[in-house]
């Protein structure tokens, strides 16, 4: 067994976490780490053959209570970041569901995305402060300048395949999930949400007006703009068939939720949204973003696209301010770089200049790693490879249950796929990839620095 401090990654929506879990793992692994990365079962099922580490997880919601705690029992150490902190309309409510105090406690480092958060966290959970580091995301490691050539080739490729293009990035899991609406609400009414009296009602409701208003304004963009392509990229929560079906016919549309949003957004003239992060993402790329806000509500609404976007209520105004970011991007009405927001990105995310967030949070895991012995008692080591045995065996006799949504998010994940990611990084970069990929089981994978 190797005596290199171990990372457990898990990649849970793929066209999402892939590249930045695959560059974290990368700037990992060239500073000492062995990172199995891969589909959460595949790799919860391994954690206990590949000896202690730290699990690196993208929540501490009271729906990661269970695993936390299982976690810890068996040796390891937990880390954290929350993927969906960043945009949020209200902070008591962001705090109730998605950062359980004893969840976070749990962990030896949470980093944060930026000041922001922080200060929202530690307001009700100061005794946490000291465990809170502000680092960014990994995600938008590759919205920075010197990292965003990642994303040239497959631009410039979605930009000769489609030629000028108009992306809507949808956002109405609540009334379009993949999952039918009674399950939904099952998942819903384990957070604490629940008992806020009609919050999660009115939340749905306001997706399904937003969503109709959508729908409503497409025949006219498509008439608008019959020179451009209209690109319709569906949250990866919601259920792309309805689109596909409601678009069927109107000329100029393609609905396409393949690959990762930041290539399409750097192939797009402009980007309209609905309460999406992806009007930040947008921001950082210099691609104009516009919130289309066809129904109001001040206790949904998500305040940092918007202020990130030009914000936009009727829908020939919408058709108004498209046509002047495509004739003249830096008029004052639609030019959105100004000195007042580039304040205010910087209070929310951290890692955008100087030390990527990715090689800040190397830095800190390198000193939870230093109290870790990786390799397990052999009683322990036995037993992980008798359970792995019994579960192969009942396989053979069980069928396990298909959840059609895992496979929606995560349909499978290959060595090939991870390497070829690494390989773009180190083209990026200009450095050398310096790492293997060694599958260890079904969609779960090691990435190792090659040793000099």
């Amino acid at each position: 067994m190797s005596s290199r401090p171990l990372l457990f990654l898990v990649v849970e929506t793929k066209v999402r976490e892939l590249h930045a879990k695959s560059y974290f793992a990368w700037i990992a692994a060239r500073n000492g780490f062995d990172v199995l990365m891969g589909a959460k079962t595949a790799l919860w099922e391994q954690m206990d053959l590949e000896g202690h580490g730290i699990y690196v997880d993208k929540s501490v919601a009271i729906t990661h209570r269970e695993w936390s705690t299982f976690c810890r029992r068996r040796g390891n150490h937990m880390v954290s970041w929350d993927e969906e902190g960043l945009v949020f309309s209200d902070e008591r409510i962001y705090r109730k569901l998605r950062i359980a105090p004893d969840v976070l406690m749990q962990t030896d480092r949470f980093f944060a995305w930026g000041q922001v958060q922080k200060d929202v966290i530690v307001k009700a959970l100061p005794q946490a402060e000291d465990r809170i580091v502000l680092c960014g995301n990994p995600r938008f490691d590759l919205l920075r300048q010197d990292l965003r050539g990642f994303y040239k080739k497959e631009s410039d490729a979605l930009k000769a395949r489609y030629g000028r293009m108009l992306l809507i990035n949808t956002n109405f899991a609540f009334c379009n999930h993949f999952r039918k609406a009674d399950e939904v609400q099952a998942t819903l009414k384990v957070f604490p949400l629940s008992n806020e009296p009609g919050y999660i009602e009115g939340w749905v409701d306001l997706q399904r007006k937003a969503f109709e208003g959508f729908q409503k304004m497409l025949p006219l963009l498509t008439e608008r703009f019959p020179h451009h392509t209209i690109v319709i990229r569906p949250h990866p929560s919601e259920n792309h068939q309805v689109w596909r079906d409601f678009t069927h016919g109107l000329r100029g549309v393609e609905v396409n939720g393949d690959g990762n949003v930041h290539e399409w957004i750097m192939a797009s003239e402009a980007v309209i949204h609905f309460n999406c992060t992806t009007a930040v993402e947008s921001y950082l790329l210099g691609v104009p973003a516009i919130s289309y806000l066809p129904v109001r509500s001040e206790v949904y609404e998500n305040p940092l696209p918007n202020a990130l976007s030009i914000n936009v209520f009727d829908p020939m105004v919408l058709m108004e301010r498209v046509a002047l970011c495509l004739a003249d991007p830096h008029h004052p009405d639609v030019w959105l770089w100004t000195e007042e927001r580039e304040h205010l990105v910087r209070r929310y995310i951290s890692g955008l200049e100087g030390s990527s967030s990715a090689e800040r949070m190397v830095q800190e895991l390198q000193v939870v790693a230093s109290g870790i012995r990786r390799q397990r008692p052999l009683p322990e080591r036995v037993l992980a490879v008798a359970k792995r045995a019994w579960r192969a065996c009942r396989r053979l006799v069980v069928t396990p249950l298909d959840d059609n949504y895992v496979k929606h998010k995560m349909p499978g994940l290959a060595a090939a796929e991870i390497m070829a990611v690494l390989e773009r990084l180190a083209l990026a970069t200009g450095q050398p990839c310096g790492c293997t990929v060694r599958q260890v089981a079904k969609n779960c994978h090691c990435i190792t620095a090659i040793k000099q």
